[in-house]
């Protein structure tokens, strides 16, 4: 049942990148580059529990990751040594999604709409106003006595 690998394995379905984005399953792609291993040796150089190797493996092997590169029964027991079912796997870039800067708004219209300029200029002295609301302390003595105390006149406050 043994296998040789591809060359190019093309993963084109979100599923199989499922598969392969797990941090375990990238180690043991990673080790498997090189040389066959035994489910027992992968856990040894990614430093993963033997116990638990094999879920990862199976996963990858059920998906075509990982195929069996040779058989060989160790004491009555069938040993497996696994490789990458290719030598190159390559990522459909329409599943990755490619992030492309989004220009604002100015530089995307070729004419700016007036009435959203009438917008801005409203908000802009909205803003204003409030600001001209500052607290004075003609009408609340705690805070002309805590100005007192700074050593500024009753009537300036400095807005920050």
């Amino acid at each position: 049942m043994a296998s040789e690998p591809k060359d190019i394995i093309r993963i084109d379905n979100i599923k199989l990148l499922k598969v392969i984005s797990d941090p375990t399953r990238k180690k043991i792609i990673d080790v498997l580059y090189d040389k066959p291993l035994t489910a027992s040796e992968i856990a040894d150089k990614i430093s993963y529990p033997k116990d638990k190797i094999y879920y990862h493996i199976k996963k990858l092997q059920t998906n075509g990751i990982l195929i069996i590169a040779e058989s060989e029964k160790v004491k009555g027991i069938t040993q497996n040594k696994f490789i990458n079912a290719a030598k190159k796997f390559e990522i459909e870039t329409g599943l990755i999604g490619e992030e492309t800067p989004q220009p604002s708004k100015i530089e995307d219209k070729e004419e700016v709409d007036e009435k959203e300029i009438n917008e801005v200029t409203e908000d802009d002295s909205e803003n204003t106003e409030k600001e001209n609301d500052a607290p004075t302390p003609e009408g609340n003595p705690l805070l002309a006595s805590l100005m007192k105390a700074k050593g500024r006149p009753a009537g300036q406050i400095t807005q920050q």
